[in-house]
């Protein structure tokens, strides 16, 4: 009878496994290891047997991946792409156009500060002003005071003035 084996590693290497990991499964399983043979350090399996069935089903052979065109989906995917890129430069301005706000918004808020320190010191101006108009007024009511005061002295005779120094 004419049975055809394969090594362990040729299995593992054909189903993208390591050696070892083959290896270890045929230890564990017995029913594997009987349809086994040595040939020097080689590991062989018997191909039609049901241990060669058994490894089989547990590392099944790497499935190619299929590739579909999908020409409509292929589509879809530009111009999906395409409206991203156009979103993504929408946000950019966007982005740009609000840091622009944003520093209109702090000159603003500087020229407000300034305005309201300008408007204080004015108002402390007006103040003081007031307050310096007060005081010539009364400095300018006392003054005409003391010039009808002299305005009367310089119409009195030496002996009245005299009279009228002594009552105050």
């Amino acid at each position: 009878m004419n049975t055809e084996f394969v090594s362990v590693s040729k299995f593992a290497e054909s189903r993208g496994q390591s050696k070892g990991t083959v290896n270890a499964f045929i230890r564990k399983h017995p029913e594997i290891e009987k349809n086994c043979k040595r040939d020097g350090k080689e590991k062989l399996i018997e191909v039609g047997s049901e241990g060669y069935k058994i490894l089989d089903e547990k590392y099944p052979f790497i499935k190619p991946v299929q590739v579909v065109k999908d020409t409509n989906a292929m589509q879809d995917l530009i111009d999906a792409q395409k409206q991203i890129i156009e979103l993504q430069k929408q946000l950019n301005e966007s982005v740009k156009l609000v840091a622009q706000a944003e520093a209109i918004k702090l000159m603003i808020e500087d020229k407000e500060a300034l305005i309201e320190e300008k408007d204080k010191a004015l108002n402390d101006r007006d103040s003081d002003i007031k307050s310096k108009n007060d005081e010539i007024s009364n400095l300018k009511s006392k003054l005409e005071e003391k010039d009808a005061e002299a305005e009367k002295v310089r119409g009195m005779g030496f002996w009245e003035f005299r009279k009228w120094k002594k009552q105050k």
